[in-house]
């Protein structure tokens, strides 16, 4: 640095060292790290580059061409993403650990093979170079593996393994992060499915889990795609790794995993037969909302709709397969009586021959009592339905997920008397509202409250979600 500059002492460089130590602040900066941001803001071109290993403590922003030695806590599924260029590219993230700190590291592209090529597991100790080193959103160091990068299995006795993290349930004290919980369940896993306010469809495991010594804690696997899950019984032994403690809504304390959580059975009980999933159910009711034709993962047609049974209850009727072509077929359908299966007390699936039966009706639409003014939203409400006047043109921009997912996104301004409010949908929702023309008067039938991030309040499409121009 003071070959480049001769107006800069030793003294005055690691003067400016310590000011950027303290104005980044974090303890996301070393001494070597804070001259690299220092050399920047004076214009000075450095370059970092080492034949030995870096401790994860000290890796830096800005770095490249550094190489760690440590264990992998964490490895999370191959994802896809759109690059600048519009083509297709792909990355893969793993968590690292030295034994004293941890580091998020992403693969890109073409080395997102390596993980399966070298059939690494949680655990294994690799050695990788060629890393270069970016800030991530939080301001910590990201670090990311590119086209020269490498990976190798080694063997070091002095980093020990991740089993050095490991906490039962009753050792849950506090808010910690990078958890390897060793568990009982306690309580049959169940599933439990769910939409983002993007429309993507996930799914989360949850039971309780506890030890010998007591110290019972809900445990909440998101997306995780550990298969038999739903299977352990009550007493099966667990290794949970990669998992966090978040503060329950109760006050207390439970732990979340996700889709980097390795899912270690130790030993397992037969889950009990006691409850089924669901239950079979014969019910009439009238239909006040219609989605169009799709298909299952399976290829199946399937249609969804969204019903008022006789017992006053909103249910979602899917039906599955030929039965399908019956609510097709009958776009008018008011009133049906139903033969199917009852899933998580608001779920009807009708997948028979003759599970749905068309009946009579009479020329009444949606009742009265079922319409809502907009300024009556309420979060988490069952589907709304309401009358509304199309008060912009609907508009339509590509997003990119946190997964690299480019997906549609259409939404217009809708109001009524009362006030106004965003109507907007998804993925394949966004056809039931494109096209959309202001001062076009419409009643909007089976739509989802959602809660933005500044508090307010909106209309999200859903796969029974209808639109009728009155």
């Amino acid at each position: 640095m003071l070959a480049q500059r001769s107006d800069m002492t030793e003294k005055k460089i690691l003067s400016l060292v310590e000011q950027k130590k303290k104005k980044v602040g974090g303890g996301y900066l070393t001494d070597q790290g804070a001259l690299f941001l220092v050399a920047s803001d004076l214009g000075i071109s450095l370059d970092y580059s080492s034949s030995q290993d870096l401790p994860l403590k000290e890796v830096f922003i800005g770095a490249n061409n550094v190489a760690v030695k440590a264990r992998l806590f964490a490895i999370y599924p191959a994802k896809g993403y759109e690059k600048k260029d519009g083509t297709k590219g792909e990355f893969r993230r793993i968590v690292l650990f030295d034994g004293e700190s941890f580091a998020k590291l992403t693969l890109w592209d073409d080395k997102v093979k390596l993980i399966d090529e070298l059939a690494l597991k949680v655990n294994d100790i690799v050695r990788i170079s060629s890393i270069y080193v970016r800030s991530g959103l939080d301001g910590s160091p990201a670090l990311n593996l590119g086209q020269k990068g490498t990976i190798e299995v080694v063997t070091d006795e002095s980093i020990p393994s991740i089993m050095s993290r490991v906490k039962k349930p009753s050792q849950i004290k506090d808010i910690e992060q990078q958890i390897v919980l060793d568990c009982i369940v306690k309580t049959q896993p169940r599933k439990s499915e769910y939409t983002t306010q993007d429309g993507r469809q996930g799914m989360l495991v949850q039971f309780n889990a506890g030890s010998e010594d007591g110290g019972d804690i809900r445990v909440v696997l998101w997306n995780n795609p550990t298969e038999g899950l739903l299977d352990l019984g009550a007493g099966s032994k667990l290794i949970l790794s990669n998992v966090r403690s978040k503060t329950a809504s109760s006050g207390g304390l439970e732990v979340h995993g996700d889709e980097g959580t390795f899912v270690q059975i130790i030993s397992q009980t037969t889950a009990k037969q006691a409850a089924p999933q669901s239950t079979a159910i014969e019910i009439e009711g009238t239909i006040l909302s219609m989605g169009d034709k799709r298909f299952t993962k399976n290829g199946l047609p399937s249609v969804q709709a969204l019903m008022i049974g006789i017992d006053y209850k909103i249910y979602t009727m899917i039906a599955i397969g030929n039965v399908s072509q019956v609510l097709l077929d009958k776009r008018d359908l008011k009133k049906v009586k139903l033969k199917g299966r009852l899933v998580d007390e608001k779920r009807i699936i009708c997948d028979e021959e003759n599970s749905i039966e068309p009946l009579k009706a009479s020329a009444k639409d949606v009742k009265e009592a079922l319409l809502t003014k907009l300024n009556k939203l309420e979060e988490n409400s069952m589907p709304i339905f309401c009358d509304v006047i199309a008060l912009s043109k609907a508009n339509s921009d590509e997003i990119v997920t946190k997964e690299g997912e480019t997906v549609r996104r259409t939404e217009l301004i809708i109001g009524d008397e009362t006030g106004e409010t965003k109507l907007a949908a998804w993925r394949e929702d966004v056809k039931i509202i494109s096209g959309l023309q202001p001062g076009e008067r419409l009643r909007l039938k089976g739509f989802q409250v959602q809660k933005g991030k500044d508090g307010t309040l909106s209309l999200l499409a859903k796969p029974y979600s209808s639109i009728e121009r009155t």
